[in-house]
């Protein structure tokens, strides 16, 4: 079975640097990413992001290593 991709992203939230992190939908994913400082869910605009702030893609790699590929190309 392939590993499901979670693509980060800059982007911006309610006027706060982001990093949008987008997936497909997972339940166990999801549960994951809910532990990740700062995560936290846009209900208008749909992704997961993560205050720039909060944000650290050494936490993301080792948090998520086991369970998705991280593509942070575009960040």
């Amino acid at each position: 079975m392939k590993a499901p991709v979670i693509t980060l992203a800059n982007d911006f939230h309610h006027g706060t640097s982001a990093v949008r992190l987008s997936f497909e939908k997972d339940f166990t994913l999801i549960a994951k990413v809910k532990t990740l400082k700062g995560a936290a869910w846009s209900q208008s605009r749909g992704f997961w992001y993560i205050a720039q702030s909060d944000f650290k893609l050494n936490s993301i790699f080792e948090a998520l290593k086991d369970m998705a590929w991280v593509d942070d190309l575009e960040i």
